[in-house]
């Protein structure tokens, strides 16, 4: 993109490492798997390895970065949006690190805390 090249990427909602792994041999510059509206999420998968309400468990973490690893195995590059800490800190590749209405809560906060 620095070159000003086009780049040309897909976006999967697709909740299938199977796909996933077919997708990111296909050529494409990025990939972003949109797991926030699939039935994927950290927490999803932290359920079906039977650590419930633990989506910062080791387990899952490994899961989704070994994931990554795997796409940028193929050429590709990977990234995530996560409020995890250390997961966003093993990661390579792009990152977004909050959300918009986390930004939103923190600004409220700290406006209602300056004005007290």
């Amino acid at each position: 993109m620095k070159a000003g090249e086009v780049q040309i990427g897909l976006w999967s909602s697709l909740a299938d490492p199977n796909v996933a792994e077919l997708l990111a041999g296909c050529g494409y510059n990025w990939m972003m798997l949109d797991l926030e509206r699939s039935t994927a999420s950290p927490a999803d998968l932290a359920a079906s390895f039977g650590h419930p309400g633990e989506p910062s468990h080791p387990e899952v973490t490994a899961a989704i970065l070994g994931g990554m690893a795997r796409l940028r195995e193929f050429g590709g590059a990977s990234g995530i949006l996560s409020l995890d800490q250390a997961v966003l800190r093993a990661a390579r590749g792009f990152i977004a690190v909050d959300v918009d209405a986390g930004l939103l809560r923190h600004a409220a906060i700290a406006q209602r805390e300056e004005w007290r």
